[in-house]
């Protein structure tokens, strides 16, 4: 840990028999420990039991995490420890913010942004975590598939992104007609960030962006027409059925032999 002036971060959980409320709270003390810098918890319910994942400020560690508790089956309470899944630094593509920040002429300490965590099980059985951190282009969104397909893990964070265009803290829905959708903010601005969907696509065991379909280039050559196949019925080897000539002698030696009585 460093020393810095923090301000200490938790999260809550608050409960109601409706969507639309009223909310209230299942306990006067938050999920997460009282002398962390915490954020960002989501829930998650597996083989009946109820857990909570949230992300501990690289503010307050350097190099963010995310963490697991399990939870009381009422959720007033963590039942353990925090358990770290993963850290900003276990993927390739983030980078240091005091990096980032002296390519814009500006002061930031030194260290990784953990951010977002949302849990989505792929029609395959699969575990993936959605999150965010700072790359090459700013705020960008990528996920990590947990290996035992379990809440717990390992969790292996994937080397691609899902966003690089400064925008993050993705989120999985399913529309109506029944196109998966990943909704983000962006730009990574106060004043001007918007909602932003992106249509993606469940392979089984992760997930990806969904390509639009390839149009032909406009200056591609036009289809050759198909070559004449017309038969010409002045030719008996091509001619059509009806045009053929018919072996008379045939047709009467074949009639014959239906009706000639059994010998």
């Amino acid at each position: 840990q460093r020393s810095l002036d923090l301000f200490l971060r938790a999260t809550g959980i608050y409960v109601s028999n409706s969507p639309e409320g009223p909310f209230k709270a299942v306990s006067d003390q938050p999920a997460t420990p009282l002398d962390w810098m915490s954020l960002d918890g989501t829930l998650w319910v597996e083989d009946g039991m109820a857990w909570m994942v949230f992300c501990h400020e690289w503010w307050q560690v350097v190099d963010g995490t995310f963490e697991l508790v399990p939870l009381a089956p009422d959720l007033s309470q963590p039942l353990a420890a925090p358990l770290t899944l993963f850290k900003a630094s276990d993927a390739k593509w983030t980078r240091d913010m005091k990096a980032l920040a002296r390519k814009k002429e500006k002061e930031q300490p030194s260290g990784r942004v953990s951010d977002g965590a949302f849990l989505y099980r792929t029609k395959n059985g699969g575990l993936i975590m959605l999150w965010s951190s700072f790359g090459d282009n700013g705020y960008a969104c990528s996920y990590a598939t947990s290996r035992s397909g379990k809440i717990t893990g390992p969790w292996i964070p994937a080397e691609e992104l899902l966003f690089d265009q400064d925008g993050g803290h993705g989120m999985i829905f399913e529309t109506f007609d029944g196109r998966l959708m990943m909704a983000l903010h962006a730009p990574n601005s106060p004043d001007n960030s918007r909602a932003q969907f992106i249509e993606i696509e469940d392979t089984g065991d992760s997930i990806q962006v969904k390509q639009p379909p390839e149009e032909p280039a406009a200056n591609d050559p036009a289809p050759e027409p198909a070559a004449d196949t017309k038969p010409d019925s002045n030719d008996p080897e091509t001619a059509a059925p009806e045009a053929r000539p018919q072996d008379q002698s045939d047709g009467k030696e074949t009639a014959e032999l239906k009706d000639s009585p059994e010998q």
